[in-house]
């Protein structure tokens, strides 16, 4: 018999220990739930409680109704009928964890349309927490591989029933980007594409952290044959996100004059975002109304009755305190 972790738990460690399945293994299990089994007493017995990313109570499925043994340390999920192959990670012995696109398919019935668009793109992109704090924004990140894409979540969709969250999933996968190497490029890219509506600029999507090779009067400029931009939009738009507004020291005020003057040769719009803009809905609507008239959209205007919720979608977006995260967890 085997545990299948599902749902938030298995977004818990997805998020949490930095896709080192991904790195470390490859998925091993699917097509059927048969030897699913689970318990108070075999959930114990596993030790899965003691990785720091697992907490109570746990999320599992299983493939039939005798098998859901509800309690206070134990979820259970009735998923009926056959899985597609390599939807499971091996834990450990006896013990399987849903693979990244399919814990989002999971997750579907669980967070609404902006947290799990706020999943699916934290799982592809390549930034992960220094520690197990709640928060992203104040423990510090580091440069990692994306664990997953979202070519590969729009991919497995096609292999799951239709009643299973795919249209959720789909739904999501609009809002949803990858590549950022940071929270805050994150949140303004997903910020920048999302419909009016729901808080958003309503743009195209950005592609982050692309590279732009130079010709060779913009590499003489900057010393440089390739630059990497934080985002890039049609019509030549690159956004740089700036963490610090004044940048310390006469060498860095140089390469970054070297890099605007490169990319202006080549016919690129850069503009920079600041951190001082993130904390003031005011000054990033007027970067977002200089980005969108680069991009020659000169009828592109904004309700100025919605700054309010464009203040409270970015503050989810950032998820500065791990609200975000406590709710995609479950908690």
């Amino acid at each position: 018999m085997a545990i299948y972790l599902s749902h938030t738990t298995a977004l818990s460690i997805w998020l949490r220990e930095g896709g080192w399945l991904v790195r470390d293994g490859v998925a091993t299990r699917g097509g059927s739930l048969a030897d699913s089994s689970a318990s108070a007493r075999e959930v114990e017995a596993s030790e899965i409680l003691q990785r720091g990313a697992i907490e109570a109570p746990v999320h599992v499925i299983v493939d039939t109704l005798v098998k859901r043994h509800v309690s206070r340390l134990l979820v259970p999920h009735l998923w009926s009928g056959k899985v597609p192959l390599w939807c499971f990670y091996k834990l450990s012995d006896g013990v399987f964890v849903s693979s990244p696109e399919f814990t989002v398919v999971q997750e579907a019935s669980i967070l609404d349309r902006i947290e799990l668009a706020w999943a699916i793109s934290s799982l592809c992109s390549g930034f992960r927490k220094h520690s197990r704090e709640t928060t992203l924004w104040n423990t510090g990140f580091e440069v990692t591989t994306p664990i997953t894409s979202l070519k590969n979540v729009e991919r497995f969709l096609k292999f799951i029933p239709a009643e299973h969250g795919t249209s959720a999933t789909a739904a999501a996968l609009r809002f949803a980007v990858e590549g950022a190497a940071s929270p805050p490029e994150l949140a303004l890219a997903m910020i920048s594409c999302m419909p009016k509506r729901l808080g958003g600029y309503a743009l195209p999507k950005p592609k982050l952290n692309q590279s732009i090779y130079l010709d060779e009067t913009a590499s003489r400029l900057c010393g440089k044959s390739t630059i990497y931009c934080d985002m890039l939009y049609p019509n030549k738009v690159v956004v740089e996100y700036d963490s610090d507004e004044f940048h310390a020291g006469s060498q860095a005020l140089h390469d970054d004059r070297a890099r605007y003057n490169a990319l202006v040769s080549m016919g690129y719009h850069p503009i920079a975002i600041t951190k001082n803009q993130l904390q003031n809905i005011t000054s990033l609507d007027n970067a977002f109304r200089s980005i969108a008239i680069a991009m020659g959209k000169r009828q592109w205007n904004l309700d100025a009755y919605r700054a309010g919720q464009r203040e409270d979608l970015l503050c989810r977006l950032l998820d500065r305190d791990g609200t975000l995260l406590e709710e995609a967890m479950g908690r």
